[in-house]
């Protein structure tokens, strides 16, 4: 009888074609993305506009942004079995953000060393914050507003101050120089015999790095040197009077952090 293989050949092609559409269904479409930094993530992306931002959603679920440019290139159409699919895969971790474009607001603190009058050294120290934007990858620009002490003898200044931040070399964005330059304001301190004050310019060149965190934030610390003009009249303990025009030059180094919008 002939109707025996028969049978048994499409037997075999029905249940071979039944485990194909049952694998087929297990199958899913991912978008594979290649970061710069070495990182891969799969996924679907859910928004995508070249030079800014892409949205990805993970095989876990979670959403994640990236920035265009640590982007090195985009695999689409990959076909995965869902029952092999990773509940915490290794690229759930999100990358090493370094922003160069937006609203960033940095909180600083400061010291500063120098000489004093006596020759004598002496250290002060100082808060800082600055609001501005990178207008381009290379430039930002900046207003702050800070209070630094210059000495336990109470010489203590509020300066309001331009800040322009450049960033020299685009493959290596945690590298940055920034100027400072503004007006100080010097607060009379009568517990310190300071009975009259005076501000004037200030001028902060300085280098500086930054290190980046997977939610954008970044690290930062420079350092340069700080021009203060002021004049201060104190009252001597012996009733004298002193008046002391003075240009604080002082080695600055600050550490902050700095925040994206």
């Amino acid at each position: 009888m002939y109707w025996k293989p028969t049978f048994i050949m499409f037997s075999l092609i029905f249940a071979l074609s039944t485990v194909v559409a049952q694998t087929d269904g297990l199958m899913k479409v991912l978008d594979e993305i290649h970061l710069k930094n070495g990182s891969t993530f799969k996924g679907e992306i859910v928004s995508y506009k070249r030079g800014k931002i892409m949205k990805i959603k993970l095989q876990t679920g979670q959403e994640i942004e990236i920035q265009d440019s640590e982007i090195q290139k985009i695999v689409q159409g990959i076909r995965v079995n869902e029952e092999n699919i990773e509940l915490t895969p290794k690229e759930a971790k999100k990358p090493i953000v370094l922003r160069t474009s937006g609203v960033y607001n940095t909180t600083y603190t400061s010291f500063a060393s120098g000489n004093n009058r006596f020759d004598q050294f002496t250290l002060g120290a100082g808060v800082h914050n600055v609001t501005g934007m990178h207008w381009t990858p290379k430039i930002g620009v900046g207003i702050g507003i800070g209070l630094d002490n210059y000495s336990r003898r109470g010489e203590t200044i509020l300066p309001i101050y331009a800040e322009f931040k450049f960033i020299p070399i685009e493959k290596a964005k945690e590298l940055f120089l920034v100027a400072s330059a503004g007006w100080g304001f010097a607060f009379k301190r009568e517990q310190f015999g300071i009975i009259d004050a005076k501000g004037g310019y200030m001028f902060h060149p300085a280098i500086g790095y930054r290190a980046g965190t997977s939610d954008g934030t970044n690290v930062v610390i420079d350092l340069g040197i700080k021009f203060q003009d002021a004049f201060f009249k104190e009252e001597l303990p012996n009733n004298d009077l002193e008046f002391r025009d003075i240009v604080f030059k002082r080695v600055v180094i600050r550490v902050g952090l700095t925040l994206w919008n």
